[in-house]
């Protein structure tokens, strides 16, 4: 059969290799993407053996049923492509692919931090309890452990604050160190309490509770209160106890 050109020749010469390798459930290429790619679009590849980047775009495959979870193509990443060198697979070196759990009915594990602020609850309250009182509730959308933030002050005595998990049982447990201000009101101290017990799954509820140490006609103050976290992929060390012995 003749050919035109020596770049038909090659060009059949890859397509019967590819076929062949397809059939034989091998041939996966190994490249990269080009390093001049900026982060927007279908990404050119560069391989090993080339010395410059084909003017060609070439789509990325996603797993069927599953977002590209991995984070999107950036310049220089390792790829694999289809054996026939036509789309991109995915990247090289992402353990287990990964998935974004929330998107598919699953959690996320937080840790503190302030990287994400969830819920505010920024209206100023007062209290001359000189026991622990409940001033905020939440309800936490993901398991693990938080930052709350919080604004402090007092006329008289000191502001304590703290943090508590209820338990399924309907008890309350600290689940952090107490925050104290000595801040002559309206002049506030700021606060991040982190918790060191963990929410062992969504839905639990968290409340902030606070006291004046000398109660009476002393006033405690509290505002600006806030719930953080970063991101883990870390599970925290889940928490028990015995409820009743």
């Amino acid at each position: 059969m003749p050919y035109e050109s020596v770049t038909d020749l090659i060009r059949m010469i890859d397509e019967r290799a590819a076929k062949i390798l397809r059939e034989r459930g091998r041939g996966s290429i190994r490249s990269k993407i080009d390093p001049a790619y900026a982060g927007s679009g279908d990404p050119k590849e560069r391989r090993p053996e080339e010395s410059a980047t084909p003017n060609i775009t070439k789509p990325v495959l996603l797993a069927f049923g599953l977002a590209n979870e991995t984070g999107a193509a950036v310049a220089s990443d390792e790829i694999v492509l289809t054996p026939d060198g036509k789309y991109i697979v995915g990247k090289i070196g992402t353990p287990g692919g990964g998935v974004n759990a929330s998107k598919w009915g699953g959690v996320q594990w937080v840790t503190p931090g302030n990287t994400t602020t969830l819920l505010t609850a920024a209206t100023e309250r007062n209290t001359t309890s000189n026991s622990y009182v409940e001033v905020k509730r939440f309800a936490l959308a993901q398991p693990g452990r938080y930052r709350v933030a919080m604004s402090l002050a007092r006329s008289g005595g000191t502001t304590n604050a703290k943090l508590q998990l209820l338990l399924p049982d309907g008890s309350w447990v600290d689940v952090s160190s107490v925050a104290s201000s000595t801040s002559t009101h309206p002049t506030f101290s700021t606060h991040n309490v982190d918790m060191t017990v963990t929410a062992n799954s969504p839905g639990m509820i968290l409340r902030v509770v606070y006291l004046n140490t000398l109660g009476a006609t002393n006033v405690s103050h509290i505002k600006d209160v806030s719930v953080r976290f970063d991101l883990t992929n870390a599970a925290g060390a889940l928490y028990s106890a015995v409820i009743s012995d």
